[in-house]
C-alpha cells in the first residue's frame, strides 16, 4: 500500500468519547416502533469502556486497565472476563472468527474462534486508538501523534507509515488519529484531529 492510498480525513473536534462502564441496548423495530433504551450491564465507578464489537452472537467490549467483557447473545447479557494486564484497551475489531484488541503502549491482543487470547508482538509502544483488518491479512492500527502502523501478514510483522503532516496543516502538527477502516480492496480510511 502506498501512502497515497490512505485517505486522511480530519475532524475539528476529538471524535473519541470515553464512555462509563455502562452498556446500553437500543432497539428500533420498524418505522412505527418506539425506541427503548435499557441498561444491560453497569460497572464500578472509574471503570470505562472505550469500544465494542459484536459479530453475530459473540461480542466483546474493552476498557481501562485490561477490562474485557463478553457477550454470547448479541449484547443481551455481558460477562466480565479476567483482566489481561493493566494497560487500557482502547479499540476492538471483529470479523469472521478473528478479533483484535489494541490499546496503550502498543498493546495488541488476538483471538481466533474459541481459542485463547494471545499477545501480538509489535515493535512500537505507541498508544493505539483504533485497529481494523481485512480477510487478506492487512491490519492497520492508528493512534497518538499521527502514527499509522501496518501489517500485511495478519500481525506477524509491522511497519510504520510516515506522513509528512506539513502537507495537511501549516504548523506540521501530528494529529491524534482516532479511527480506521480497512476495506476488502485494501483501501484504508483514517480519521483524526484537525
Amino acid at each position: 500500500m502506498k501512502m497515497t492510498e490512505i485517505s486522511v480525513l480530519f475532524k475539528k473536534q476529538r471524535s473519541l468519547i470515553a464512555t462509563s462502564a455502562i452498556l446500553l441496548s437500543v432497539m428500533v423495530c420498524g418505522a412505527n416502533a418506539e425506541e427503548s433504551i435499557e441498561v444491560v450491564r453497569s460497572g464500578i465507578p472509574h471503570d470505562s469502556l472505550y469500544d465494542v464489537a459484536i459479530n453475530g452472537e459473540i461480542g466483546f467490549a474493552v476498557g481501562n486497565a485490561g477490562l474485557l467483557i463478553e457477550t454470547k447473545d448479541a449484547g443481551a447479557t455481558w460477562t466480565q472476563l479476567e483482566r489481561m494486564g493493566n494497560q487500557a484497551f482502547l479499540a476492538i475489531a471483529s470479523k469472521g472468527d478473528r478479533t483484535l484488541i489494541a490499546g496503550q503502549k502498543g498493546t495488541i491482543m488476538s483471538k481466533t474462534g474459541d481459542g485463547a487470547w494471545e499477545t501480538v508482538e509489535t515493535p512500537f509502544e505507541t498508544r493505539l486508538m483504533k485497529i481494523d483488518f481485512n480477510a487478506s491479512g492487512l491490519v492497520v492500527a492508528v493512534g497518538e501523534f499521527g502514527l499509522i502502523h501496518r501489517s500485511k501478514d495478519g500481525g506477524s510483522s509491522w511497519d510504520t507509515i510516515i506522513i509528512d503532516w506539513m502537507q495537511y496543516n501549516d504548523e506540521g502538527y501530528e494529529p491524534h488519529l482516532y479511527d480506521v477502516t480497512v476495506r476488502d480492496d485494501n483501501n484504508v480510511v483514517v480519521v483524526g484531529e484537525f
